[in-house]
């Protein structure tokens, strides 16, 4: 493992709430967003969402592409497609279209969240699409600065699409601090910044203090934790005009994690499965048609479906683009036709009580 980070607990301790997150966000917010009352669904076992679209002058038309939109035309960078926090949360899917805060309704309903007492929703999932570079950036593996919140954030890439030999930054080139400087001081970055080739379905993990950036000509979804925790190292000339990210090298220098090794980072296994230190995702991929997944180990579950369509549990139908969330006491899940579902969620956590009476 690159570092331990296991004393960094998400989980609640005998039941105090401990929030993980903070009531800003990484994701610009253009406006601020009221929260309204949730109106309750009648079935309680799965909860569809539908997402928020922000344009950015960088972004993408794959929006269009998973039915968020019916304009072909609007450049949306970031579809926040699961999220719980106060100012940047996603949507309940309501049949009347009046769709309601997905964060209001994870605050009035926490008993189909495993009665989770952490403040806020602790996963977030966005579809990232990109026809620029985006700035290298970093979640520190420590506190560096007085302002940065507790804790730490890990990232999990599910790549949707890619143009021929596109390339993602990932980690740096050398583990020497001092020559690490020496590139800085000289503006050599391409010589710094490790390139890996990326394709159609790969899975990447960004552990805290990695360097990762976003090349053009991408379409990823991203899996992390709610803790705004991110500094920018490099950030392309001419490239993202609209971004807010400051250059904040020292900051950003003092978060990485040494040595780099990218053979010794955790994969995907050949069942799918990759865990984080804080939370674990699967990738379902119906080859057959059919399939039965059991999440003993979850305390609920939120799905994206990336492609095809299926019957879930003999009764949702489910195709590209749908985002749900199951609750707590569904830990099945049983496929009627070809599909591929990125799975996230928080582990049980052995030897404590996870519910309360």
């Amino acid at each position: 493992m690159p570092v331990n980070i296991s004393k960094f607990n998400i989980i609640e301790e005998n039941r105090q709430p401990q929030p993980i997150g903070s009531k800003s966000t990484s994701i610009p917010v253009d406006t601020l967003l009221t929260p309204k009352k949730p109106i309750i669904q009648t079935n309680d076992e799965i909860f569809f969402l539908a997402p928020r679209l922000v344009e950015k002058s960088w972004g993408g038309l794959s929006a269009k592409k998973f039915d968020y939109t019916d304009d072909e035309t609007k450049k949306y960078g970031i579809s926040v497609l699961i999220n719980g926090s106060r100012m940047n949360y996603s949507y309940l899917k309501e049949e009347d279209d009046k769709n309601s805060s997905f964060f209001d309704f994870y605050e009035c309903n926490r008993k189909y969240f495993d009665n989770c007492n952490i403040d806020e929703y602790p996963l977030c999932v966005n579809m990232v699409d990109t026809n620029q570079h985006l700035p290298v950036k970093i979640h520190p593996y420590r506190r560096v600065t007085q302002t940065q919140p507790n804790g730490v954030k890990e990232k999990i890439i599910y790549v949707v699409s890619t143009e021929p030999k596109t390339d993602f930054v990932y980690g740096i080139t050398t583990n020497n601090m001092e020559e690490i400087k020496k590139f800085i001081a000289n503006e050599r970055y391409g010589r710094l910044l490790n390139r890996k080739r990326i394709k159609k379905g790969d899975v990447i993990y960004v552990p805290a203090g990695t360097l990762y950036g976003y090349r053009k000509s991408c379409t990823v979804i991203e899996i992390e934790n709610n803790l705004d925790s991110v500094f920018t190292f490099y950030n392309y000339d001419g490239e993202v005009t609209d971004t807010e990210s400051v250059i904040e090298t020292k900051d950003a220098l003092n978060s990485i994690f040494l040595p780099f090794n990218e053979n010794i980072i955790p994969k995907i296994s050949k069942f799918g499965k990759l865990n984080t230190h804080l939370f674990n995702v699967k990738i379902i991929n119906t080859i057959l048609y059919f399939g039965k997944y059991e999440f003993n180990d979850a305390r609920w579950l939120q799905c994206v479906v990336v492609s095809g369509k299926a019957l879930l549990n003999w009764k949702y139908h489910i195709k590209k683009g749908d985002i749900f969330v199951l609750n707590s006491d569904t830990k099945s899940m049983f496929l009627l036709g070809k599909i591929k579902i990125i799975v996230s969620y928080l582990p049980i956590i052995k030897g404590k009580q996870q519910k309360q009476a």
